[in-house]
């Protein structure tokens, strides 16, 4: 419906032309006091796909006699004094805010709706939420602040994430076009690239530049895009480089992506050509995608390249461990991009831990996994040491990697739901890595 929707810019605008987001919102909805215009034109424009949203709100905020969606649970919420106590107060207000509007529209919400309760403009201080007195960051327009001492009372801190949020503000869903290859180029350096830009200017020949003040805005954006479309790639030739994985091989390589979903995406005829640049003695590549989630129905692909080298994307549309075992031919590397193992409130996810006990028998082969915050790549360490406790002793069980960055992850920087999370305001995909091996 919307365009990377944003609680601070008119998306009727951004949608119409995403390289201008628009920052002059001088209307905000009276009935719900979440969303912004920059007209009434583009308010009356919207009103269809808004108003039951605004219905909803309104109506809890008539029931709990509340000014602000956010107050709708203030009776039942003790004062806090401490920082981080009001932070804790305010995500309980979030969390009861989304919890009753569902109820009232009788349906879950919408993503652009649920982003309106996550992230309503707040002073970053105090967490008054009068419009009239809000003022927007001018660099990034996303943040807010109440007053000039406020704002100067964040600086130090807001400092450090202004740019990534500067960077989400102008984020669209529009593709950046991948150059065709047909073949593999030959490369003067195969040392291991240090991160997506370099990978993506190696393979392509693209003249891709990273975010600086002397870029135009709009410019960073598209190289930025263009770049990213090698993480999921550029985080594999960096597993098969920290593994050493690439000493060990002869002309065959076959990699287990499992919990696959929009992964295929991301491993076409141009990333993929990586792979073998990289490792000139590849000549076959075979991928195993395996997720009941998968986006795709067929079975299988194959990317062929003039000088004879194959891409096998093989789809199973199943839980692994459901698999027959000698369906699967067997791999050098197993992958969980984006794994979600502390996904418990997601009954899905709740077979994870028999998948995780059926990957942890494959003996001496890395088990690598990426999550999106570190707070998330902790637990998911913690959920795989705990299912490798249940299978044998500690000594025989290895991080290669714990919850560490990842060089190749995604550049475009998210909005992070939960704002207890200090560490990582904003997020990317495969933000961190870890790697296990059983001995």
């Amino acid at each position: 419906m919307y365009n990377n929707f944003n609680t601070n810019r008119c998306n009727n605008c951004f949608g119409a032309d995403c390289t201008k987001p628009s920052t002059k919102t001088k209307i905000v909805c009276k009935n719900c006091k979440l969303i912004k215009y920059c007209s009434v034109e583009h308010q009356v424009l919207d009103w269809n796909a808004h108003q039951p949203f605004c219905k909803a709100v309104a109506s809890v905020m008539k029931a709990t006699n509340a000014d602000h969606i956010l107050g709708c649970a203030e009776a039942i919420l003790d004062k806090c004094d401490e920082e981080r106590d009001r932070k804790r107060q305010l995500q309980r207000k979030i969390d009861c805010a989304i919890f009753l509007v569902d109820k009232v529209l009788n349906r879950p919400l919408e993503y652009h709706e649920r982003v309106l309760l996550q992230h309503p403009v707040m002073c970053n201080v105090c967490q008054d939420v009068s419009s009239g007195k809000l003022k927007l960051c001018r660099d990034c327009h996303q943040i807010a602040y109440c007053s000039q001492d406020h704002q100067e009372q964040d600086r130090v801190k807001h400092s450090k994430w202004c740019k990534e949020y500067a960077l989400n503000f102008m984020l669209n869903h529009v593709e950046s076009k991948m150059t065709y290859l047909t073949h593999i180029p030959e490369l003067d350096d195969i040392s291991f690239p240090c991160d997506n830009y370099e990978l993506a200017r190696a393979i392509t020949g693209q003249e891709l530049r990273k975010p600086s003040p002397d870029i135009p805005a709009i410019q960073q954006l598209e190289d930025l895009k263009y770049a990213t479309n090698f993480s999921w790639v550029g985080t594999i030739l960096y597993l098969l480089q920290t593994t050493g994985i690439t000493d060990q091989l002869g002309d065959r390589l076959v990699i287990y992506i499992v919990g696959a979903c929009k992964e295929p995406i991301y491993f076409n005829r141009t990333t993929c050509a990586a792979l073998f640049a990289y490792l000139p003695k590849l000549q076959t590549v075979k991928l195993c995608f395996i997720g009941p989630e998968l986006l795709t129905t067929k079975g299988s692909v194959s990317i062929n390249y003039l000088g004879g080298q194959k891409v096998e994307n093989m789809y199973y549309r199943s839980l692994y461990h459901e698999l027959p075992r000698d369906s699967l031919e067997h791999p050098q590397l197993i992958v969980s991009m984006n794994c979600g193992f502390n996904d418990i409130n997601n009954a899905a996810h709740h077979t994870w831990p028999q998948t995780i006990r059926f990957l942890l028998d494959i003996k001496n082969v890395a088990f690598a996994f990426t999550s999106y915050t570190h707070a998330e790549a902790i637990d998911d360490c913690t959920i795989v040491l705990g299912e490798a406790e249940r299978l044998y002793e500690e000594e025989k069980f290895t991080f290669v990697k714990r919850a560490a960055i990842n060089p190749f992850r995604d550049l475009q920087p998210l909005r992070n739901p939960d704002i207890l999370d200090e560490k990582d305001e904003l997020y990317y995909d495969n933000g961190y890595l870890s790697i296990a091996i059983r001995n």
